[in-house]
C-alpha cells in the first residue's frame, strides 16, 4: 500500500512539475497520456480531448499544427487528410469550394485548385469542365465561347473550320 502511494504521489508530482494542473491530470490520463506526450501538446494549445482524437488517427502534434492553421474543426480537417487534401491545400481548394464534396468532384476528374478555380470564375463546374478539357479548350477561351453560346463540340467544330461554313466570319 506504501509503495502504492508514493508511486501515485510521484505520478502526480511529476505532471504537477510539467505545470498541469490538478483539474487536468485526471482527463490527460483518462486517454492514456503519458505526461511526455501530454506536455507536447499542451505547449501547442491542444486539450486532452482534441489530442486523443488528433493521435486516433495517427497525426503527430507536428502535423495538427498545420490542420489547425487551416481554420478548419478538428473532424472537417480529418475528413480532408482521409481524402488526401494537404492542410497546406486547404486554402487553395477554400476559393474554388466551401466544402469538401465540391473539392472532391474536381479531385475526382484530375483537376487541381488552380485549373479548377479557373472553371469556377466562369461559372462551369466539374461536370461541364470535362467536355470543354476533353476538346483541348481551357478555361480562358471557354469564357469567350459561352458568351456566343456555343457548347464544347460546337466550339471544337469551331476551331477545325468545320462550321465557319455556315456561320458569318464576325463569330
Amino acid at each position: 500500500m506504501a509503495r502504492s502511494l508514493r508511486s501515485s504521489i510521484s505520478r502526480y508530482a511529476s505532471w504537477l512539475s510539467r505545470g498541469f494542473p490538478p483539474s487536468e491530470i485526471k482527463a490527460w490520463e483518462s486517454y492514456g497520456f503519458s505526461v511526455e506526450d501530454a506536455a507536447v501538446w499542451k505547449q501547442r494549445g491542444v486539450g486532452p480531448a482534441d489530442a486523443n482524437l488528433w493521435r486516433r488517427h495517427s497525426v503527430s502534434p507536428e502535423e495538427s499544427d498545420s490542420w489547425r492553421s487551416t481554420g478548419l474543426v478538428i473532424t472537417e480537417a480529418l475528413d480532408w487528410r482521409v481524402k488526401g487534401v494537404a492542410p497546406d491545400e486547404v486554402d487553395q481548394w477554400r476559393h474554388v469550394s466551401r466544402d469538401l464534396a465540391g473539392v472532391l468532384a474536381w479531385l475526382r476528374i484530375g483537376v487541381d485548385s488552380t485549373e479548377a478555380s479557373a472553371w469556377v470564375s466562369i461559372k462551369v463546374g466539374p461536370e461541364e469542365s470535362i467536355h470543354w478539357t476533353a476538346r483541348g479548350i481551357p478555361a480562358s477561351a471557354a469564357k469567350q465561347w459561352r458568351s456566343k453560346d456555343f457548347t464544347p463540340e460546337d466550339a471544337e467544330l469551331w476551331t477545325k473550320g468545320l462550321l465557319r461554313l455556315w456561320f458569318p466570319s464576325d463569330l
